[in-house]
Order: C-alpha cells, then sequence, then structure tokens
C-alpha cells in the first residue's frame, strides 16, 4: 500500500515540476476594467474569471492569474507589462 501512494506521489511530483504560475501583482494606475479586460484578451479569461482574479489581486496584493509551462506563461507576461501591468513568474 504505502508503495502505491509513494509512486503517484512521485508521479505527481514529476508532472508538476514543469508548472509554473503567472502573477498579477496590484497597482494604483490602472483600472479594475482595463486589467480585467487584458486578462480576458491575453490570458483567455471567461469575464467572470477575469473579474475575480482583479478582485483578488486588488484585495489581497496578488494572485495567479495563470498556470502552465514557462515558455508560454513568459509570452502573456511580455503582453501584460506591453499594457502596463505589474506581473511576474514563479515556480
Amino acid at each position: 500500500m504505502k508503495n502505491k501512494l509513494e509512486n503517484k506521489v512521485n508521479f505527481l511530483n514529476k508532472k508538476n515540476s514543469g508548472i509554473y504560475f503567472l502573477i498579477l501583482h496590484n497597482d494604483k494606475y490602472n483600472t479594475f476594467k482595463y486589467v480585467s479586460n487584458s486578462l480576458m484578451e491575453i490570458c483567455k479569461h471567461s469575464e467572470v474569471q477575469a473579474e475575480q482574479c482583479t478582485f483578488i489581486t486588488h484585495h489581497i496584493g496578488e494572485c495567479d492569474v495563470k498556470k502552465g509551462e514557462k515558455k508560454n506563461l513568459e509570452l502573456m507576461r511580455k503582453e501584460l507589462k506591453i499594457r502596463g501591468l505589474n506581473v511576474s513568474i514563479r515556480k
């Protein structure tokens, strides 16, 4: 039983080892609507998802808005930066 559990944990760790998070940080400049629209256009969020991420970012200070491979997130990070949003990528 223990071996099966250990194997499953090891499999999940290997599977998630290449997963990164695109983090949106709060700022004092961009409007709620602008940030939400940017997330819908760049990250392909639904309106509800974009609004939730924007709300969390505004009140908590940051929110992981997307997860995936670093190369894919890097493209989104660059596009969001061009729009003036404060974003980073974390492991």
